[in-house]
């Protein structure tokens, strides 16, 4: 699974249209195996959202987000899991200890 977070410096953006700078996190068998920064050049809604999709993205964790973009990720197949605030690798370390095992 790829998740992503959008950063404002480490932390998650209070506000996913505004991010510059997504986290995009690979994760397998309940750890994160690869962490990569990447920049979100797209300030448009769609583009974001065929951006992240385009890029295997599962998974969005975020602050605040309009339900226009929310509606668009979900149309991509894209959980969003928003109101999230503080570090985004600790964020991140949070979900992935959320994930229920699996046999």
């Amino acid at each position: 699974m790829i998740v992503a977070l959008p950063l404002f410096g480490s932390e998650i953006s209070p506000r996913f249209d505004c991010a510059g700078k997504f986290l995009l996190a690979k994760i397998e068998e309940g750890r994160i195996v690869e962490m990569i920064p990447i920049g979100m050049e797209e300030s448009n809604s769609i583009q974001r959202a065929r951006s992240l999709s385009d890029r295997k993205v599962s998974k969005v964790i975020c602050g605040g987000i309009d339900d226009f973009s929310m509606r668009l990720l979900n149309g991509w197949g894209i959980q969003v899991i928003p109101w999230v605030s503080g570090d985004a690798k600790q964020a991140l370390e949070r979900f992935v200890k959320e994930i229920p095992s699996r046999p």
